[in-house]
Parts: structure tokens; C-alpha cells; sequence
């Protein structure tokens, strides 16, 4: 059985090119020129979209727009790694192999990759660093050190994906962004230069973050082509036409048949339910409890670290902390989620049995539900985007409140089925208890602000423990549908035992 096309180094690199770079290339050229078209002044409104978020300026509501869309693309591609790493990583454990260095290479790859990303949402080596007495070269040396470090960890495993040459294409973009953005800022004598320069390093890292997602989704598919191909499978054998390898027909590695039963342990909805408060909830809130008292006890708002991020003057650098953090790992989850509908896709799409497609649909409404969720807190849409159009904060939680329920009425069947509905309405819960929590703030702020003080800070740890909930609903839906995948693998027929003929 096979599952992806796996082609050579230069072929995956024209594929790149030609689906990723070139049309987000395209697309913000379109975006940028009728941005700078629509303003007056030009190129420097450009730099709102390509630039930092900065809540000091004049419609400072479209800042950062294409740095957190870059984000939290990354952080979804990194989910699908995580998912394919998790996968392999169950099927050598339940074959009684031994963990492979190259998921160890895997994990550090995703790792470093998440490090770059919270670096890009913190500003933290072109503009934190400076700001305690670093100097910029020195911040700039730490993050090309850190892409080296990436190169070294993911070289082997880019090169057995045959997609070393977009490996090196993207940090090669990321590196050259980076110089050019401090040469910018030192020209300029800004921490957040906007000129001709800054713009087209900042449109040089985006195309760079466009490959790197490319490139962690091949390498992805590579691995979990050697999940979805039987034991004994023959070598890959190159096309003459094409020269084209197809995955998951590699020679198998170990001599171990298919697991037998499923990879995870399947629960009821009762178990699922208690698991996600006691594998999500307690962990991530015993995590709250202990950041908000380093807070407290370093004489800090923890206001900083649970509301939206601030960069006006003065402020403080960690504002926005558990936004980056909560939303980063719920956009991770949907991307492990996705990854495991991209397997059940593949398997269908060769020709063999696959997951109910209910199920499937719900998993894709539900990871799209969830991505825009997260992308909503970050860039702040309901609450800062729509007020700037004259739409009433309130006309956007209705959207939510409308499309969730949609949503949830749609997927309920598949989702009670697998038994991850209790966890989904505990999950949202969270959410609606937040949004409630927020419009009651409005109304005490100025009739019992202390109430109101302590209500804004309780309704944003029951987002993000609706949050925590939610990460655990969908790594577990990714389990169940990679689950059915699997077990659809067939298992080959013993071999005829050899004859032998004694010749007197």
C-alpha cells in the first residue's frame, strides 16, 4: 500500500516553489499593494502588516498581521510533526521496537521550531534583549545560532524526507531576514524599523516561514508512510518516467508484525471526561497557579501574563504570555488533529478503508473551528479588529456563539461516538464562561471596579483552561482517527515454509 508520492530533493523543491512560495508570494503582493494603495502614506503602513505588534500606534489593530498569521501557521505545521512522531512512536512501543534516533531528532526539530516562533511573539532578540542592554548584533547572533541549531538537529531526517533542499532554502530566508531587518533598524535607529528595507526583509521571513511549513509536513508524511504500509513490504523502486519513489513501500525496519488491537486504549465518554480533568485541567492549572505566583511575588501584575499583549510604552514584556502560550498550544493540537485527517485522506484516496467520513468532516469542522478561535485571541478580531469598522464587540461573540453552537449540533453523532463529547462541552464551557465573565467586567467596572478587577483575571483562566480542555480533545480525536487508519493495514499472509530435497 502505498500513501504519498515521495519525489527527489529537486522535484519536492519545485513543488515548494510552485504551491507554497510562489503563492504566498502572489498573495502578498496582492494584500500589501492594496493596503499601501488604500493609504496615503504608503510603505509605512505596509509595515503594520509586516512589522510587530505595537498597541501604541494610530490603527494599531492591523500590526502584526502577517507575523501571527505566520505563527500560527508554523505552530500547525509543528502539530503535524508532533502527531506523526507520536504515531511512529506508539507503533515501534507496541511492536517492541526501540525509539529511533531520528524521533529524538524529530522532537528537537519541533522544539527549535517553537523556540523561533515565541522568539517572532515576544520580539524577544530584536527588541527585549536591546531593551535590558544586549546589544542588537548580539540578540541577531543568538537567533541565526539558533537556526544553525536547527539545521544541525533536522539535517538527517530533511535529507530521508528528500526535502533538504527547501530545508535550506527556508532558513536560508529566515537568516537573510533576520540581517536585513537589524541592518534596518540600525540605519534607522528604531527597534521597529518601517522603511523600504525592513519591508522586504520582513516579506523575504514570511516566504521563509511559508517554506519551513511546507517542509515540516513532507517530512511529516515521510514518517508516517512507514506506519501505513504492511510488514514485508518490497523496496521502493525509482519510476524510469518520473524517477519518482512512492512512500511507505521501504523495507521494513523491524521484523514485527502490525500491533494487534489498537495503538491507544479506547474510553467511554465517563473516562475520557476524567481524564481531561485530570491529564489537562489540574496540570494546566496547577501551571497557572505557579507562573501567576512568580508574578505576584516579583512584585508584577499578573494582568501582564493573563491579558492580551501590550507593547504600548512602558509596558512590560511578558504581557500576552498565556495568550501566546495557550493559543500556540491550541493551534499545535490542531495541527496534530489535521495531520492524523491528512493519513485518513491518504488511505481512503489509495484505495482502502479508512475512518467514517462523518467523522472525518467533524474532525476538519472542528480543527478549523478551533484555528480561527486561536487566531481570534491573538490578533484580537472581535475586540479590536470589528470595533475599528464600527461592528459592535458584541455582534462578534454572537458569530461565535452562533457558528459554535452550528458546529457542535453538527459533529455531536461522530464525537459521542468516539467519546469525546463530555470533553468538548467542558472545553467550551470554559469558553462561554469567559465571554460572560467578560461582558459582566464591562457592566462592574465602574460600579465595583474591585469586583470587576478580580472577574476580568478569573474569566481569562477559565479561557484558558476551556483552552487546555480542548488540546486534549483534539490530540485525543487525532489518536482515534490514526487508530481506525491503522488497523486498516493489512497483514501479509505468512511465508510458505522452504522445502527441502535431500539429493543422494
Amino acid at each position: 500500500m502505498t500513501l504519498w508520492v515521495e519525489r527527489d530533493e529537486f522535484d519536492e523543491f519545485a513543488r515548494m516553489v510552485r504551491f507554497v512560495v510562489l503563492p504566498t508570494a502572489l498573495g502578498m503582493a496582492v494584500v500589501l499593494t492594496g493596503w499601501a494603495l488604500s493609504h496615503r502614506s504608503g510603505g509605512h503602513v505596509v509595515a503594520f502588516l509586516l512589522g510587530d505588534r505595537d498597541t501604541g500606534r494610530v490603527g494599531a489593530e492591523w500590526t502584526g498581521f502577517a507575523k501571527f498569521l505566520a505563527s500560527e501557521a508554523l505552530l500547525a505545521a509543528t502539530g503535524v510533526l508532533l502527531f506523526a512522531v507520536g504515531l511512529i512512536h506508539t507503533w515501534r512501543r507496541r511492536r517492541g521496537g526501540e525509539p529511533s534516533t531520528t524521533t529524538r531528532e524529530d522532537l528537537g526539530t519541533a522544539a527549535l521550531v517553537v523556540v523561533l516562533v515565541l522568539d517572532d511573539l515576544f520580539v524577544l532578540h530584536h527588541t527585549v534583549l536591546p531593551g535590558v542592554g544586549v546589544p542588537p548584533v548580539i540578540g541577531t547572533a543568538c537567533y541565526l545560532l539558533v537556526l544553525g541549531l536547527l539545521a544541525a538537529c533536522a539535517w538527517r531526517s530533511m535529507r530521508d524526507a528528500r526535502v533538504q533542499l527547501g530545508f535550506l532554502a527556508a532558513l536560508s530566508c529566515l537568516a537573510v531576514a533576520a540581517v536585513v531587518l537589524a541592518v534596518a533598524a540600525h540605519l534607522e535607529r528604531s527597534a521597529d524599523p518601517a522603511g523600504v528595507l525592513a519591508n522586504a526583509g520582513g516579506i523575504v521571513k514570511y516566504l521563509g516561514c511559508a517554506a519551513l511549513c511546507w517542509v515540516l509536513v513532507m517530512r511529516a508524511r515521510s514518517i508516517v508512510g512507514q506506519v501505513g504500509r504492511p510488514p514485508g513490504s518490497t523496496a521502493p523502486v525509482a519510476e524510469a518516467s518520473t524517477g519518482t519513489v512512492l512512500i511507505g513501500d521501504a523495507p521494513p525496519t523491524e521484523p514485527f508484525p502490525r500491533p494487534a488491537g489498537p495503538l491507544w486504549k479506547a474510553r467511554g465518554e465517563l473516562g475520557e471526561l476524567w481524564r481531561t480533568i485530570t491529564r489537562a485541567l489540574v496540570p494546566a492549572g496547577i501551571g497557572f497557579a505557579l507562573v501567576l505566583t512568580a508574578f505576584a511575588a516579583s512584585h508584577h501584575a499578573i494582568e501582564i501574563a493573563l491579558q492580551d499583549q501590550d507593547t504600548s510604552p512602558g509596558s512590560s514584556a511578558w504581557s500576552g504570555l498565556f495568550t501566546f502560550i495557550c493559543c500556540g498550544a491550541l493551534v499545535a493540537a490542531a495541527g496534530a488533529l489535521l495531520g492524523a485527517l491528512d493519513l485518513a485522506r491518504a488511505r481512503r484516496h489509495r484505495g482502502g478503508c479508512g475512518p467514517d467520513r462523518r467523522v472525518v468532516h467533524a474532525g476538519l469542522g472542528v480543527a478549523v473551528l478551533v484555528l480561527l478561535v486561536a487566531f481570534d485571541d491573538i490578533f484580537m478580531i472581535h475586540d479590536s479588529i470589528l470595533p475599528s469598522f464600527r461592528i459592535p464587540e458584541t455582534l462578534g461573540n454572537g458569530f461565535y456563539v452562533v457558528v459554535g453552537g452550528a458546529l457542535v449540533l453538527w459533529v455531536m453523532a461522530p464525537v459521542h461516538r468516539l467519546g469525546l463529547l463530555a470533553p468538548m462541552l467542558l472545553g467550551l464551557a470554559g469558553l462561554a464562561v469567559s465571554v460572560a465573565g467578560d461582558k459582566l467586567e464591562d457592566v462592574l467596572e465602574v460600579s465595583d471596579p474591585t469586583l470587576s478587577h478580580f472577574l476580568g483575571n478569573a474569566e481569562d483562566v477559565c479561557k484558558y483552561l476551556g483552552y487546555a480542555a480542548l488540546c486534549y480533545v483534539l490530540i485525543v480525536f487525532a489518536r482515534r482517527v490514526a487508530d481506525q487508519v491503522v488497523q486498516t493495514v493489512p497483514t501479509p499472509a505468512p511465508a510458505p515454509a522452504r522445502s527441502s530435497t535431500v539429493v543422494s
